[in-house]
């Protein structure tokens, strides 16, 4: 096994997930970074054109007021610009929140008051109804992102604003203020709070925690050496289970292990409901106390690594 780096070590030289998004991009540009299955087509996206997203987007938050230490709520199924969002607002010091995407209207208005919650990115026409819903006890909430336009072509709502909408401005943005990205990414620290999670309130009001970078960082360095040593290598698809929320901070750090230990592991899967791996096998490990679906080449894996079964096994 390689020699991994210590939690201080990568903390003391400032490393935070920003930084090595664009590190990622600096290094393998062209490289897969996210891959997302649409009409039954794998779309890739690559660390190059990741980062570039992200850039755009940040720019889009920023000319709409977001700053350092705001809040940025997230809700939908795993899709490559949700993920984008959770770095875009840790890009610029904001803090994203994760909610539960089949949590109802009236569940999500104890974390937007909580919160402070002024601007949301969410997937969909079921979820901006949602927000439109709790908007009365919500005055705080003034922007609302979608990425998918479905069904929302007649709202006329202020603050209601299209993913692809936010882009274009956030270009304009930065072409204007060239520098403000990597600015923003220089001011991030360990101890700045990374993500905030909320239980989902179903039996009373949500308990919640803020994990900083440093946290989460700690987080990576087991989740890393559990997959290496269940297999994991080169070429591996770490498949994501269905919403943002619900156990997110551990998904995203173990994205984020595989991409920063080894550098071939670097290929995440958002999947949803009923989408396969087609030629690639889904195997199942257990780590700790959570779980987590890696998608293993058999053409390139003909030994079953050991602690890993295949799902369809009992």
């Amino acid at each position: 096994m390689p020699v991994m780096a210590t939690p201080d070590a990568g903390l003391t030289m400032g490393l935070t997930f920003p930084r090595l998004l664009l590190r990622h991009a600096a290094e393998r540009r062209d490289r897969p970074a996210l891959r997302e299955k649409d009409l039954g087509i794998w779309q890739t996206y690559s660390w190059g054109q990741s980062a570039d997203e992200i850039r755009a987007l940040a720019g889009g938050l920023a000319s709409l007021g977001y700053q350092r230490g705001d809040a940025l709520a997230i809700i939908g199924e795993n899709r490559p610009r949700l993920y984008w969002a959770i770095t875009t607002a840790q890009a610029l010091g904001g803090i994203p929140v994760p909610l539960y995407q089949d949590a109802v209207a009236q569940e999500m208005v104890f974390v937007f008051q909580n919160a402070d919650i002024a601007y949301a990115i969410v997937e969909d026409q079921e979820q901006v109804d949602k927000l439109l819903e709790i908007l009365p006890q919500c005055p705080k909430l003034k922007h609302i992102i979608y990425d998918d336009p479905r069904g929302l072509r007649g709202y006329g709502n202020a603050g209601l604003l299209s993913f692809d909408e936010l882009q274009r401005r956030g270009r304009e943005f930065n072409v204007a203020q060239p520098d403000y990205f990597q600015q923003e990414v220089d001011k991030g620290r360990a101890s700045d709070i990374a993500a905030l999670f909320y239980t989902s309130g179903t039996t009373g009001s949500p308990a919640y925690v803020g994990l900083t970078r440093r946290d989460q960082y700690v987080w990576q360095e087991p989740g890393a050496r559990c997959l290496y040593a269940n297999g994991v290598r080169p070429g591996d698809l770490v498949g994501a289970d269905p919403g943002e929320a619900h156990l997110a901070r551990r998904r995203v750090d173990v994205a984020l292990a595989l991409a920063r230990r080894h550098p071939g592991e670097e290929l995440v899967c958002p999947l949803g409901p009923g989408v396969e791996l087609g030629p690639r096998a889904v195997r199942h490990v257990e780590i700790a106390d959570h779980q987590i679906e890696i998608g293993i080449g058999l053409q390139d894996r003909p030994r079953r690594a050991p602690g890993c079964r295949d799902l369809h096994e009992k």
